[in-house]
């Protein structure tokens, strides 16, 4: 920190017991470092609890390794949000780390930022972190846990980076970016997360209005692991333009679904588009999952879903162990082994390519592999799937037109099925497979 501003919480008051409310102090030294012109907010060796804390433009805050940021569980000691907010929308009321309408804000070291699981009367607690409408956001190093809502949250913001954090045990989602552009997940780590670890979403709520926009998200060197909801969901709020979504070189283990796509609430008249496409999967290594992928357009009016690709994956598929209900988050566990991809017959999903795929399956029946219906332009090539001698089926395709099968490997079918069901299909080729 040499050459910069540093301004030590204990200079400010702070104690850093884990008894007393450092939340005044703390705020100060925020404040002092603001309007000075920006610096670093330092917090030494100690356990500092605090209620809602203001961040502000052009700071950083720094958490020695020894350092530990603790949620108040004295609902009084934070801030109450206005309900047109999101955080209203995500089942809190109020936020620890809030930054709101800010810029150039870091939050750095190998502390850690304990949630405490503070709950609000029995329900979602304050969002442990969360930004809104702010540029330039780097979070790096640190790690979230024990989070009473989301770990962490951010509304319509620009530039942010989201580097070797861990977000352990979170009683609702892990990390959420809604209506988000150029956001950068690298070397992350969620782990039981009580809802879905990492998702994306354009939402609203009441008198809230969104963007209706999210670009350009990068997901790369990542670990999700156990939790029985979807490892990263697109959704359920949906409503505008999601695209260019890259996922890579990642690690998933013991998830109920490697990716989840659900476009859910109704048709708004002041959101015409329902439109989500390029979206790319690579190198991805997913042990013990119930499922690789589901798509679904639940029902939402003339979507456009299109351009989506799975390459490289290698993945076991088995029975998740995960708690599902310990934070108050039950999932509904899908049909084991068996993924989907469904569109609706005046909006047909458009464009799925899987590439370069292994499956292997233990030794529990599934009704099938793949499902689509309503989809055109799918691709198969060079799939390798053991299916350990217990699926009936391989692939059901649907109302589709542009089935394109090529150096597909099946092991493992039984009774009297075809591998391939095709019902009011177009336009189908299958080639160079084995059975």
């Amino acid at each position: 920190m040499t050459g910069v501003s540093v301004y030590n919480v204990l200079d400010f008051g702070a104690v850093g017991d884990a008894e007393a409310t450092d939340t005044a102090a703390i705020q100060k030294a925020i404040d002092t470092c603001s309007k000075a012109g920006g610096g670093t907010v330092y917090f030494p060796k100690g356990t500092y609890k605090a209620g809602t804390l203001f961040l502000r433009s052009n700071i950083t805050l720094c958490f020695e390794a020894t350092a530990t940021l603790l949620q108040s569980k004295d609902m009084g000691d934070y801030a109450e949000e206005e309900e047109s907010s999101y955080v209203w929308l995500a089942n809190s009321h109020s936020i620890f780390l809030s930054g709101i309408d800010i810029e150039n804000v870091s939050i750095v070291g190998k502390g850690t930022v304990d949630g405490n699981t503070a709950l609000r009367d029995g329900n979602r607690g304050p969002l442990t972190v969360c930004f809104q409408r702010c540029r330039n956001i780097s979070v790096e190093q640190v790690s979230i846990v024990n989070s009473p809502s989301f770990s962490v949250a951010f509304f319509e913001c620009r530039n942010v980076d989201i580097v070797r954090v861990k977000c352990i045990n979170s009683y609702a989602d892990g990390i959420n970016v809604i209506s988000c552009q150029d956001v950068l997940y690298d070397g992350v780590l969620i782990s039981g997360s009580g809802d879905d670890p990492l998702c994306i979403k354009n939402d609203e709520e009441g008198e809230l209005k969104s963007n209706y926009f999210t670009n350009n998200i990068r997901i790369s060197n990542c670990i999700i692991r156990d939790t029985t909801h979807p490892a990263i969901k697109i959704g359920t709020g949906t409503a505008g333009i999601i695209r260019n979504i890259i996922v890579s070189n990642c690690t998933i283990e013991n998830v109920s679904t490697m990716f989840e796509l659900n476009l859910m609430r109704p048709d708004r008249e002041n959101v015409p588009e329902r439109v989500i496409e390029n979206v790319t999967f690579s190198n991805i290594t997913a042990k013990n999952i119930g499922r690789l992928f589901a798509i679904d357009t639940m029902h939402v009016i003339r979507p456009a879903i299109r351009n989506i690709s799975f390459n490289n994956i290698t993945a076991e598929l088995g029975d998740v162990t995960a708690r599902s209900t310990q934070h108050g988050c039950a999932a509904i566990p899908p049909t084991r082994g068996a993924s989907s991809i469904a569109g609706s017959p005046d909006a047909p999903i458009d464009g799925i390519t899987i590439n370069d795929v292994k499956v292997t399956c233990d030794n529990k029946p599934i009704p099938y592999w793949l499902k689509t219906q309503h989809v055109n332009n799918l691709k198969l090539h060079n799939v390798q799937l053991d299916l350990s001698s217990d699926a009936e089926s391989v692939l059901v395709f649907e109302n589709g037109s542009g089935l394109d099968v090529d150096s597909v490997n099946i092991k493992g079918l039984v009774g009297i099925k075809p591998a391939i069901n095709l019902h009011q299909a177009e336009n189908v080729f299958i080639h160079n497979c084995k059975v």
